[in-house]
């Protein structure tokens, strides 16, 4: 029993370095790397609402000048017809949770088929997740409430929204939560866990004609 533990504690061990070693090759700014997550986020944004929401006129484009916000968002308004435009840090956004998914892929203690496979699943459903974040960007600055000319402070559901939005849209805390549930859904399933804890393997299946006649 003792043994046992010692081995679980030495795997998870192994576990959290090597996820820190990834996650810190990953998000070293490397030259050239916030440029081309930006580019695939805004080309990837571009096309998706121009194929499936044509009618919302999204336009997504780099900012010129210098920031952490290096990404703007612009919406027709539906009440207005004017644009509203938000700015995002694209890292953040969308190359944080990309990371944070591979490198504990990566960690996770499982043979290479199905670590190759549950990193192109990991890398499909962050997707998905990043098309979500900037469509509730989008469909909030398409209907939210604008200011008028009489100082009417904000209600209490009007602030409940758009705190709710700006942490679905570009929380960090998102950026980290939803990467490592879709890390539990395609490395945790069926005996996964228990291989990586323990390091037990799969059982084999055996065909039945291999195997020979059962005793009776």
């Amino acid at each position: 029993m003792v043994s046992e533990m010692m081995l679980s504690g030495r795997r998870i061990a192994c576990f959290l370095i090597l996820f820190a070693l990834v996650y810190g090759l990953l998000m070293s700014p490397w030259p050239g790397v916030n440029h081309a997550s930006r580019s695939v986020l805004i080309t990837g944004g571009q096309w998706v609402f121009n194929a499936f929401f044509p009618r919302a006129q999204v336009k997504l484009e780099a900012k010129e000048s210098e920031g952490l916000e290096d990404t703007r968002i612009s919406v027709r308004h539906q009440a207005t017809g004017g644009r509203i435009w938000m700015d995002v840090n694209s890292r953040q956004v969308a190359f944080l949770p990309v990371v944070v998914v591979t490198a504990l892929i990566m960690a996770t203690p499982l043979r290479w088929l199905r670590r190759i496979w549950s990193l192109c699943q990991g890398w499909a459903l962050v997707g998905m997740f990043l098309v979500l974040r900037l469509l509730t960007m989008v469909v909030y600055g398409a209907y939210q409430t604008l200011p008028t000319s009489e100082a009417v402070p904000p209600t209490l559901w009007d602030k409940s929204v758009a705190t709710t939005v700006m942490f679905v849209g570009v929380g960090q805390p998102m950026s980290y939560i939803v990467p490592i549930l879709i890390w539990g859904l395609v490395t945790l399933r069926g005996s996964g866990l228990d291989y990586i804890v323990s390091g037990n393997r799969p059982p084999a299946v055996v065909n039945e004609q291999e195997a020979g006649p059962k005793a009776g």
